[in-house]
């Protein structure tokens, strides 16, 4: 008898495990790692990128100097432009070869004048992230990886970082990468919603979400409406195991929560429920796209069976390119990193 199609619908907005009836779930999967050999990796993977410069959008006067362009001239290392010597103006500021090609006329290089960018990072630490099937590592310690391989690109390239949730300020150079560890360390493998709570963050800034977002689709809908209305750049990874986009199984399955409270389904046929199965997750997939989208936020999805690097390079590139403005200057929904 073919399981009815509203189980599938049922089962999919949870978090579960899928795993042959009779033996131990994910008996055979990968396990948790370190967070030292998380943190190594991710080291590596850093060192493997560029810095990461964030996008910095417009918004009102910066004191301070750091990494990004504003478009104007101002304190920072930066080349900006060529201007006539005025009344007033340091005679160590003249740039002597460009004025030699001038007809008695000094000229004044200019700097541009920046900013450093503030980045926010959270990873999903909930249960259900342990769930290894398919890949070489638990999608909760890939999002790890992940995150703390954006935070040290970030802050090699001078950006001020901070936990989201966790910090109430965001803090650069070594400092920040330090605190952004020992938060993600501490929050590992506790029981906390699929999607971060709304927590006080500065407008214009990026803020990075890391998790499988496979909870109740009502409510990360409802979160991350809450979060976009915050008016930061957003980027949402999707961190799945390659088990719940294939659903491979055929034959007799028992698919086991890993949330309190989920409890346990058995599929006699599971195979049956395939095709419907990966529809359904595609769709989600597309209800994300569009929710992103809609205010101007990154999407993307990421299989752990996949290199992290891939991953990891689309999220900076999308980040570096972010279109000044913040929620509603469009957005990007890559697939190929996965």
């Amino acid at each position: 008898m073919t399981p009815p199609i509203a189980t599938l619908r049922t089962r999919l907005g949870q978090r579960w495990r899928p795993g042959a009836s009779g033996q131990p779930p994910g008996a055979d999967a990968a396990q948790a790692q370190p967070f030292d050999a998380l943190l190594a990796q991710a080291h590596q993977l850093a060192r493997a990128c560029p810095p990461l410069n964030a996008r910095v959008s417009p918004l009102g006067p910066v004191v301070g100097r750091g990494a990004h362009g504003r478009r104007r001239a101002g304190p920072g290392d930066s080349f900006w432009q060529y201007r006539g010597f005025h009344e007033g103006d340091r005679s160590s500021d003249i740039d002597w070869r460009r004025s030699a090609r001038a007809d008695g006329q000094l000229y004044v290089r200019q700097t541009e004048w920046e900013t450093p960018q503030t980045i926010w990072l959270w990873c999903d630490p909930s249960p259900s992230m342990d769930f290894a099937e398919g890949g070489p590592q638990t999608k909760a310690d890939r999002a790890l990886v992940l995150t703390l391989a954006l935070a040290a690109m970030a802050g090699e390239a001078g950006e001020k970082l901070g936990f989201y949730t966790a910090h109430r300020r965001a803090t650069g150079g070594r400092l920040g990468l330090d605190r952004i560890a020992r938060a993600a360390e501490s929050r590992r493998g506790t029981d906390q919603p699929a999607c971060p709570e709304p927590a006080p963050i500065s407008r214009h800034s990026h803020l990075v979400l890391v998790g499988d977002f496979l909870g109740p689709p009502a409510d990360i809908e409802a979160a991350l409406t809450r979060l976009t209305a915050a008016g930061v750049q957003g980027h949402l990874v999707q961190v799945l195991d390659p088990a719940e986009e294939d659903f491979p199984y055929r034959g007799r399955v028992r698919l086991t929560g890993l949330e309190a409270g989920d409890g346990s389904e058995v599929l006699d046929r599971a195979e049956d429920l395939r095709d419907a199965y990966r529809r359904r997750l595609a769709a989600w997939q597309q209800t994300l796209a569009r929710l992103t989208g809609r205010v101007g936020w990154s999407f993307t999805i990421h299989r752990t069976d996949r290199p992290a690097l891939n991953a990891l390079l689309t999220v900076a590139q999308t980040m570096a390119a972010a279109r000044p403005g913040g929620a509603g200057h469009g957005h990007s929904h890559t697939r190929g990193s996965r």
